[in-house]
C-alpha cells in the first residue's frame, strides 16, 4: 500500500524516469493491474507507449503512419503480446536473392529457406559464395508445404486404391520427386467429376513451376531473382530464436559460414552498406575486424562462443564440442534499419541443427536477410558429383517469436 501512495503522489517526469528501469511485463500486467492511479497516468501517456513499445522492439518507432497509435491501442497490442505464452516460426518468405538456383530447379529455390522443413531437400545456390536472400512477413510461408497438405487431404477423400497409395505417398513426400509425381497422378487418375478440385490443385502447382523455368529463361542473370509474394504490411516480427538446420548428409557443400540481418522500415536490398561490412566476413578475425573498425554503426555483441570477444557485459555460450562458432547481437537501440541478428561458423564436416536463443537481444523486422558467406566442400566425399566448382546448400535458417498485428491508422 506504501508502495502505491508513493507512486500516486509522483509527477509524471519523475514517473517515466523510474519506468525506464522497469520491465516492459511489470508496467502493463502488474503495476498497471494493482494501482488505479498508476494504471490511469499510463493509459493517458503516449510518451510512456512509444517508450515501451520501443523497447519492445529494439528499435525507434519509425515514422509511418502504421505506428502512430493512441496509447489504448498501444496497450492492446503489448498486453496481447505479454499474454502470449509460445513461440511461433515467423512467417518470413524469401522473396528476393542474388544466389540464383541451383540447375534452375524449382526444388532448389530459396523462397522457403526460412520455413522450418525438416527431411526435406535443401535450399541450393548457383556456383560461387557470399550471397544473400531477403525474407518479408508474408501469407506466401510455407505455401508449398501448404499445399501438399491440401494434396493429402483431397486424396484422402477419394474412396480408391491408387488414391489411398498417393495419400500415403506425399505423408513421406521429397520435394525432387514433386515434377514425376504429379505427371504420374494426372496420367493415373480418372477423369470423374469427384477428382476435379484435386486435379485443378495438381495443375496448379505443374503451372507454378512452368511459370518460375518460363522466368529462369528469360533472365540475362541468372543469378539475381526476384519473386512475387504477398506481404503482411502491418505486422512486425519479434525474433526470441533462430534454428540454423545444417546437414550433411546427401549434399556436397553445406553451408559453413553465415550472417543474419534485420530491417523493420525498408527492404534491405541485395547491396545493402551494413550487409556489405561483413562481405567475405569467414572467420572470428574477419569479424574482429569488422565489429572494430565499424564499431560506432554496429550493435554490441549479446552473447558468443568466442572468448576473444568477452568481457563483464556479454553472455558466454558453450558450442566449442559441437564445432560451432557463435556471436548473437543486441539491438541497442540503433538507428541503423539494418541491424546484424548474429554471426555462425560451422568449424566440423558434421550435420547440426543450431539452436539460437535470442531473447535478451531486444531484435524485430519486418524484414531478414541471411548472408550465405561460404561451403564446407565435401565434394570429395561424393564420386558421383559431376558440379565444376562449389556452391552453397542450406536447409533452413528459420526465425521463431511472435507476430504483432499494427492496426491501421488514418494518415
Amino acid at each position: 500500500m506504501e508502495s502505491q501512495s508513493l507512486l500516486q503522489l509522483l509527477p509524471l517526469p519523475p514517473l517515466i524516469e523510474i519506468i525506464s528501469f522497469l520491465d516492459i511485463p511489470d508496467i502493463f500486467l502488474s503495476l498497471s493491474l494493482t494501482n488505479t492511479k498508476f494504471n490511469e497516468t499510463i493509459s493517458s501517456s503516449s510518451y510512456i507507449f512509444k517508450t515501451s513499445f520501443e523497447n519492445l522492439l529494439g528499435r525507434k518507432i519509425p515514422s509511418t503512419s502504421n505506428f502512430n497509435l493512441n496509447p489504448t491501442q498501444l496497450k492492446q497490442i503489448l498486453v496481447t503480446y505479454f499474454s502470449q505464452k509460445q513461440e511461433i516460426p515467423l512467417p518470413y518468405y524469401g522473396f528476393r536473392g542474388n544466389c540464383g538456383c541451383d540447375e534452375d530447379k524449382y526444388e532448389y529455390l530459396f523462397d522457403k529457406i526460412f520455413e522450418p522443413r525438416d527431411g526435406r531437400d535443401p535450399v541450393c545456390t548457383r556456383v560461387g559464395e557470399d550471397f544473400v536472400v531477403e525474407g518479408v512477413l508474408s501469407t506466401d510461408f510455407g505455401k508449398e508445404s501448404k499445399q501438399i497438405l491440401e494434396l493429402v487431404d483431397l486424396f484422402g477423400q477419394l474412396d480408391t486404391p491408387f488414391a489411398q497409395a498417393t495419400k500415403e505417398m506425399l505423408k513421406v513426400f521429397r520435394l525432387r520427386a514433386l515434377e514425376p509425381f504429379l505427371e504420374l497422378v494426372v496420367s493415373q487418375m480418372e477423369v470423374q467429376e469427384q477428382n476435379n478440385a484435386l486435379r485443378e490443385k495438381i495443375m496448379s502447382l505443374k503451372e507454378e513451376r512452368l511459370a518460375f523455368a518460363n522466368y529462369s529463361k528469360s533472365l540475362g542473370d541468372k543469378y539475381k531473382l526476384e519473386l512475387p509474394c504477398n506481404k503482411m504490411t502491418q505486422a512486425v516480427g519479434l525474433i526470441k530464436s533462430c534454428i540454423v538446420n545444417r546437414e550433411t548428409n546427401g549434399v556436397t557443400c553445406p553451408i559453413k559460414t553465415l550472417v543474419a540481418f534485420a530491417s523493420m522500415n525498408e527492404e534491405i536490398g541485395l547491396d545493402n552498406p551494413v550487409v556489405s561490412l561483413f562481405n567475405y566476413c569467414k572467420t572470428p578475425a574477419d569479424l574482429q575486424k569488422v565489429l572494430y573498425n565499424h564499431k560506432n554503426e554496429l550493435p554490441t555483441i549479446s552473447q558468443t562462443s568466442l572468448k576473444q570477444f568477452l568481457n563483464t557485459n556479454i553472455k558466454y555460450i558453450d558450442e566449442e564440442e559441437d564445432g560451432v562458432e557463435v556471436v548473437t547481437f543486441h539491438s541497442n537501440g540503433k538507428k541503423s534499419d539494418v541491424i546484424p541478428l548474429f554471426w555462425v561458423r560451422f568449424t566440423k564436416p558434421i550435420a547440426k541443427k543450431l539452436q539460437l536463443n535470442l531473447k535478451d537481444s531486444n531484435l524485430s523486422g519486418r524484414y531478414v536477410m541471411v548472408k550465405l558467406i561460404e561451403c564446407e566442400n565435401l565434394t570429395n566425399e561424393d564420386p558421383n558429383n559431376e558440379h565444376e566448382g562449389l556452391n552453397i546448400d542450406v536447409h533452413f535458417c528459420s526465425f521463431h517469436g511472435s507476430l504483432l498485428q499494427i492496426p491501421k491508422t488514418d494518415d
